[in-house]
Parts: structure tokens; C-alpha cells; sequence
């Protein structure tokens, strides 16, 4: 920043790190959740109007979750597989995976079959013999 005279009054620098995606590897991205709390809220989101993911991870079992998370691969498409699991880390069951297009993987999770407490979803991703994983934790409260 400077001052009217063009001395300097302020300076703040900042380093970024920006991983190197020409090695061929694959990279998942923060995963972004939606929530939807009615069937118009539902058909919204479907149709593609405009979202903003929440911050919360509380939710009530009346909600739908729309987890989203972004993929980058040189390679190209990742195989990608989910699973539901306790706070103890023990599978209770597979996740489908709606879409992996427009470099992103797609997960639709109703929460009214599950019982209140705290689960994670851990989303696998392959490209190769390249592997990672993102977890995505919340909690279902009545």
C-alpha cells in the first residue's frame, strides 16, 4: 500500500503453494456439501439452480446431503468408489457415486435411514497406481 506521496506504507506477502499437477498423479479437492431440506429444495438443486454449500455438519434426518469433490488427473478419469462408515471407522455400507464428470465426483446421500450419531464418508480415488482419499465427517442429529 502507499501513501498519496508513493512511499510505501504497508506490504504483506503471502506464499502459495500450488501442487504440481503434470506428474501424472491424482488429487482430490475439499469436498463441498449442499444440503436440501424439501423436495422443492430437491428438484432446485437437481435442476442446477444456483447453490452455496453449508458449513454445517449437522444435520437433521430429514435432510439430503449432495456431497461434491473435485478431481484433477493427468491421467484422466478416476475410478472412484465411497463408503459410509461409524466414528469408529467400521463400513456400514457403500455409497453410489451419481457422476464423475466436469472433474468432480457426485455423491447423493438421504439421510432418513440413518440412526442419529456420527458418521464419516470416505471417498477413494484411482488413476493408475495413483490413489487418494478425501473424508468427508458428520453428524445426524432427530
Amino acid at each position: 500500500m502507499r501513501a498519496s506521496d508513493g512511499t510505501e506504507v504497508d506490504r504483506w506477502t503471502d506464499r502459495l503453494v500450488v501442487p504440481d499437477y503434470a506428474d501424472g498423479g491424482i488429487e482430490l479437492g475439499t469436498p463441498r456439501v449442499y444440503r436440501t431440506r424439501s423436495v422443492l429444495e430437491a428438484r432446485r438443486f437437481d435442476s442446477g439452480a444456483e447453490s452455496t454449500p453449508t458449513v454445517s455438519r449437522r444435520f437433521s434426518r430429514t435432510d439430503r446431503l449432495v456431497i461434491d469433490i473435485p478431481w484433477a488427473s493427468v491421467s484422466g478419469a478416476p475410478e472412484v468408489g465411497a463408503r459410509l462408515t461409524g466414528r469408529d471407522g467400521t463400513s456400514l455400507t457403500a455409497v453410489s457415486i451419481v457422476s464423475t464428470d466436469a472433474q468432480r465426483a457426485r455423491i447423493v446421500l438421504p439421510l432418513l435411514n440413518l440412526a442419529p450419531g456420527t458418521y464419516i464418508v470416505r471417498v477413494d480415488a484411482t488413476a493408475g497406481d495413483d490413489r487418494a482419499t478425501q473424508q468427508v465427517a458428520f453428524t445426524v442429529s432427530q
